[in-house]
């Protein structure tokens, strides 16, 4: 038998906007989108406006 080679852990720069959002993601502070919403935003780029009242519902949490 030949062993299994485990894959090696890659460190890469992420853009400041993708680091904040996995840390926001970590702290479930997250807006989950329906397979339908979903759907629709990748054909639109807009997003639902539940998702647009949370977005600016957490954007005025953090400005405090």
């Amino acid at each position: 038998m030949v062993p299994r080679s485990r894959p090696r852990a890659v460190e890469v720069e992420c853009p400041p906007g993708v680091c904040e959002g996995v840390e926001q993601a970590l702290r479930g502070d997250v807006a989950d989108l329906t397979a339908e919403e979903t759907e629709r935003y990748l054909e639109t780029g807009l997003l639902p406006d539940r998702v647009k009242r949370w977005l600016a519902e957490y954007d005025s949490r953090r400005a405090i």
